[in-house]
């Protein structure tokens, strides 16, 4: 399975001016969260997290107080981390791709993914991996 090292080295260069370049990815990270059933999600997982634009979204509209991010990229993940001192929440990050998280089975209330899928080796695989980090109920 592809390890998404190539594709997270394009974002390590990319990754600072990535929140300017994809502003509109906010109101589609909004869209996401409004369609998730109501209920508490206060552990969620974001794979490829990037930015932490979803998680962002998650901590805003559902009062999430954990967030596990799993991008390929380390430049990615650092904009994240300089975003978290701004936030109202606890964080773990992680580089990684989905289908090698280091991250626990049955651990969390939602697992979230905005703007990743598509670079995601393995389709089927990958949403198999994501699901398996549910918990019973999430």
């Amino acid at each position: 399975m592809g390890d998404g090292t190539q594709v997270g080295e394009g974002f390590d260069r990319a990754a600072e001016d990535y929140g300017d370049l994809l502003r509109h990815n906010r109101e589609g990270a909004a869209r996401l969260v409004r369609a998730l059933p109501a209920g508490r999600y206060e552990e969620i997982l974001d794979v490829g997290c990037g930015t932490g634009v979803v998680s962002e979204e998650m901590i805003a509209r559902v009062g999430t107080s954990h967030v596990t991010g799993v991008d390929p990229s380390a430049g990615m993940l650092e904009q994240f981390r300089a975003k978290l001192a701004g936030l109202s929440v606890e964080a773990t990050l992680i580089q990684g791709g989905v289908h090698d998280m280091p991250v626990p089975d049955g651990a969390y209330d939602a697992v979230v993914s905005g703007m990743a899928f598509h670079w995601f080796p393995e389709k089927p695989a990958a949403v198999a991996a994501m699901a398996r980090r549910l918990r019973p109920g999430g």
